[in-house]
């Protein structure tokens, strides 16, 4: 059932997502589109809540500790809500002691969503002010780390009668203005469940129309191949940060201090930031004392920002702040101000010369995955079925298999095993294949990977999490050369106009050159196959 639910919620919500990011849409359509995402996701969100309530309630709620970062995971719930905090005009605040090692054993998805749920909720309540997400380390031993996690509001409070049920199934505070707050009352249960499976107790503060905290300490075992947090190239620059906003100062001064040295230079530094009114009058003066340096300008809200002149020397940072975000901000203005500094390696578009091979039965992800491989530039084939694609991979030369679990006439597992065997008999390299579902079902990935299959995505498919397989498996072409390389060469081969075909067709210009991209790569694989045809002189088959 589960299934059968989450697949049609897929597609909507990978093609709403498309359409709510085309710059070919309305204002408006872009709204309606936005809207569809966001109805969906919410849909999707009460549906994994059930499921998970179904699972702890029949005791088959499962725990996977695996090797995990936690400073990605909080960077990752910090962005996923930095929006929704700007348009309720709130301070997303984050810190994170940067002792804290980089890799954890514990469950990370897991984990993950109990901070999505906590600080959705925080949001969800808060009105005005800030919501905050504090996580510090209190003790490290013998490879073993207690870390605190805390989420406090500025929002409406709960009142102390009704606090101690809060983390009990369906229960929702009987608060006046309640009604306007919708959800299933699952969340903070599902979240306290959690907590104690991990070793420990989410503990609840909170006061009427003052805020509220929600905290926890887990221990975790760190890996044996740990790091803790180092400093980027750019620890050779001196930084000014002002005083002015002294809530921002305090923020953004403890990231700064892992790039470089703060205020060791007042009168000759490298890059200056800003934390002050951010009116046009009151950057003036510092504009005129470092007219030629580069200057990062702070701001609460994103709108603050987009409406702010700036000049050549200056860029912009919004909260929430976290590591990797004040250092990609500090890159760009260092480009913008054509400093030298070398390109990290996210900065470089990259290629990946490779065929994949996928197997999904739903044309609705096939066309999401057609359009997200497009985007990426990558060769590919999608086969309806199990039995399409081992033919497939039989008859033609693959580098990786996105392989759907559930297809008709030959499944996604059978079709894994037949592979394994062809390769075995063929003696050949194992190719990786990693496994599609729509199941929200705990433990799939365990079972995918025992079976050997070499990783697991769930639907909908994330972007983010493709490139990240693909870069663990496929090579990367960083010279901007095609996806595959060619015995072919087309001379003197000039740019398509395609608005012929946008007007014959009334179609967008986006939609004819995607057509046109699989009309090339289709017509290379022909000419491929007619060279191959007549070094052979197989007169029949060219005929």
């Amino acid at each position: 059932m589960s299934h059968e639910i989450r697949t049609p919620l897929n597609a909507i919500i990978g093609f709403s997502d498309i359409l709510s990011n085309s710059s070919e849409l309305k204002s408006d359509n872009k709204k309606q589109a936005q809207i569809i995402q966001t109805s969906a996701n919410s849909l999707l969100s009460i549906i994994n809540d059930i499921l998970d309530i179904s699972k702890i309630e029949s005791g088959n709620f499962d725990i996977a500790i695996e090797k995990t970062d936690l400073y990605f995971i909080s960077e990752h719930v910090i962005e996923l809500f930095s929006k929704r905090a700007s348009e309720k005009h709130l301070k997303l605040i984050f810190n994170i002691d940067h002792k804290i090692p980089l890799c954890i054993l514990t469950d990370g998805i897991r984990l993950r969503q109990v901070l999505s749920n906590l600080l959705s909720n925080a949001i969800k309540f808060t009105q005005e002010g800030k919501v905050s997400l504090n996580i510090t380390l209190l003790e490290e031993k013998n490879n073993r780390s207690k870390i605190r996690f805390e989420i406090e509001d500025s929002g409406i409070g709960i009142p102390q009668e009704k606090l101690e049920n809060v983390f009990k199934p369906f229960v929702q505070v009987d608060h006046k203005s309640s009604r306007q707050y919708e959800g299933t009352g699952l969340g903070l249960s599902i979240c306290s469940h959690i907590v104690q499976s991990l070793g420990s107790q989410i503990q609840a503060q909170s006061k009427e129309n003052v805020g509220s905290k929600f905290f926890f300490d887990l221990e975790f075992e760190t890996c044996d191949d740990n790091l803790h947090i180092s400093k980027s190239f750019l620890n050779h620059i001196k930084f000014k940060v002002t005083k002015e906003d002294s809530d921002l100062y305090h923020y953004i001064k403890r990231y700064i201090g892992l790039f470089g040295t703060v205020n060791a230079d007042e009168e000759n530094p490298d890059i200056v930031i800003c934390s002050c009114d951010k009116t046009k009058d009151a950057l003036d003066p510092m504009r005129e004392r470092y007219e030629n340096t580069p200057i990062l300008i702070l701001f609460d809200h994103e709108d603050e920002a987009k409406n702010f002149k700036l000049r050549a020397n200056e860029h912009t940072l919004v909260l929430p702040f976290y590591a990797s975000k004040v250092n990609d901000a500090l890159q760009e203005l260092l480009r913008k101000t054509k400093q030298v500094v070398k390109p990290s390696k996210d900065e470089i578009e990259k290629k990946y010369k490779a065929n994949v091979l996928v197997a999904e039965d739903n044309e609705a992800n096939q066309e999401l995955i057609s359009y997200i491989l497009d985007s990426m530039n990558i060769n590919y084939s999608i086969q309806d079925n199990g039995l399409k694609a081992l033919r497939e991979y039989k008859e033609n030369s693959y580098d990786l298999i996105l392989m759907d679990i559930n297809m008709p006439i030959l499944d996604g597992i059978e079709s894994f095993k037949a592979i394994r065997k062809y390769e075995e008999e063929k003696l050949l390299k194992q190719i990786p294949i990693v496994a599609l579902t729509a199941n929200a079902v705990k433990g799939d990935k365990e079972r995918f990977l025992s079976l050997g299959m070499n990783d697991y995505l769930s639907k909908p498919i994330n972007t983010d999490e493709l490139k990240k397989v693909f870069d663990k498996y496929l090579k990367e072409d960083t010279h901007n050369s095609s996806s595959k390389d060619s015995t072919i060469i087309i001379a003197n081969e000039e740019k398509l106009d395609v608005s012929k075909i946008v007007d014959k067709l009334g179609i967008s210009e986006n939609i004819a050159n995607m057509i046109v991209n699989k009309f090339k790569k289709d017509i290379t694989k022909d000419l491929e196959d007619l060279e191959s045809l007549i070094e052979n002189q197989e007169k029949e088959a060219i005929a």
